[in-house]
């Protein structure tokens, strides 16, 4: 086997370009916030209880050591440039934050003496007290400490109570299963790694694997914040509309630290919603798309993959307009649309149990691959039942159209089988 080098001339370069930019954007940033006649901060009574540890500069500087590093043990040029592209997305979000929202760090540092005074004056010499947020702070973490605090405060009359969680007095099962096919969405995503598989190093079993924890992951971090939230509003039984239900967590984020935290919750949805998410659903439909293409269930026009990015072009360009069209088409029908995506999610999820059991039938594990299936099945079929009249019709219908298109394969002579190498065993 070949040893191919590391493209560390290509790192250098990177490296040569990127470093210089952060250090300009940010200290443009920094002038910018300077010149501003006013500059806000936020400062919490607590922050003032914290201890002042000189050392704490050395591993702060050893970030930028970790940043150039990070350049150099990439194995390949398609590695590295991608990680070159993280690292300038992340600045370029960054130092537009720090334009449009500038902060000021309004505590006095003790007087440092020695090599820690001296690490300290040089990184005064090109930062400022400015560009604060973001900051790499995780916009969930700053919710959950600051929501537990306001809740062991007792703002709005809150106070510790697994009652969200569980209820004996307000518990039905049917409002649960009711419930479940309108959450179902924020779950949805997790098997978007599966279409991945084929250019994963390690098989189906790390595919399978890193599935169930971005699952449980999710499950516990959806949990968790919806339990606190639910916690600071003890006396809500239902919300008036649905805009007061759409903007509610937005509207706990203000009760908890003020119209800052409101505004930075809805940036980070925002940003969530237009790159992360639909980067994971670009990535995961336009994959399937091509898998089909080539298996010549889709016309042959969406197999093409890019020559350079290795990425099926095409079907990526065909998923973004599809988007933008149902995006614009339900404008104001938010509702609706979330209950068709469960609908179609549900069913799905039905055939694939279906799928699982047929496809390891006769394996000797009748509890995992014929007991566990059934259970999930009758779950899902309950929730589905369950569901909004109208996402059943519309879900049916592009049931019907699929059947139709089963039809038509199979009347054209096409396979609708797995290959043997696209089988998950």
């Amino acid at each position: 086997m070949s040893h191919v080098a590391r493209p560390s001339g290509r790192a250098a370069l990177w490296l040569a370009l990127l470093g210089p930019f952060f250090f300009l954007s940010y200290g443009l940033a920094n002038t910018l916030a300077g010149r501003a006649t006013h500059v806000p901060s936020v400062v919490f009574g607590w922050e003032h209880g914290m201890p002042f540890w000189p050392w704490t500069i050395v591993p702060y500087w050893s970030i930028d050591v970790f940043y150039a590093v990070s350049f150099f043990v990439c194995r390949n040029r398609r590695e590295l440039d991608t990680h070159a592209l993280r690292l300038l997305s992340a600045q370029l979000i960054c130092v537009a934050c720090f334009v449009l929202w500038p902060l000021r760090y309004s505590s006095v540092r003790p007087q440092t003496e020695g090599v820690f005074g001296w690490l300290f004056a040089v990184l005064l010499g090109f930062d400022k007290p400015f560009n604060q947020a973001p900051s790499l702070h995780i916009v969930l973490l700053v919710f959950v400490v600051l929501a537990s605090l306001a809740i062991s405060r007792g703002v709005n009359d809150a106070e510790w109570s697994l009652k969200p969680l569980y209820n004996p007095q307000e518990f039905s099962l049917p409002l649960i299963f009711s419930a479940l096919s309108v959450a179902v969405l924020s779950f949805l995503g997790f098997d978007a790694i599966s279409t991945l598989s084929e250019e994963t190093r390690g098989g189906s079993r790390v595919v399978g694997r890193a599935t169930l924890l971005a699952l449980t992951l999710v499950a516990a971090l959806f949990m968790v914040q919806t339990w606190l939230a639910a916690l600071l509003q003890p006396n809500l039984i239902q919300y008036p509309d649905a805009d007061a239900s759409n903007n509610a967590f937005y509207e706990i984020g203000r009760l908890i630290a003020g119209p800052w935290l409101q505004v930075v919750i809805a940036l980070a949805v925002a940003i969530g919603a237009a790159i992360a998410n639909a980067l994971v659903a670009q990535a995961a439909t336009s994959r399937l798309l091509f898998a089909m293409a080539r298996d010549r269930q889709l016309p042959q026009f969406l197999r093409q993959i890019h020559p350079v990015t290795r990425v099926p072009q095409r079907a990526i360009l065909l998923v973004a307009a599809l988007s933008l069209v149902l995006g614009l088409f339900f404008v104001g029908q938010i509702n609706l649309l979330a209950s068709m995506c469960n609908f179609g999610a549900l069913t799905a999820f039905l055939l694939l149990h279906v799928a699982v059991a047929w496809h390891h039938r006769g394996a000797g594990r009748p509890l995992l691959h014929a007991l566990v299936p059934l259970i999930g099945f009758i779950i899902l079929a309950y929730v589905l039942f369950n569901a909004d009249v109208y996402a059943k019709v519309g879900g049916s219908c592009w049931m019907v159209l699929g059947l139709a298109v089963l039809a038509f394969l199979k009347l054209s002579g096409r396979t609708t089988e797995f290959k043997a190498n696209d089988a998950v065993h």
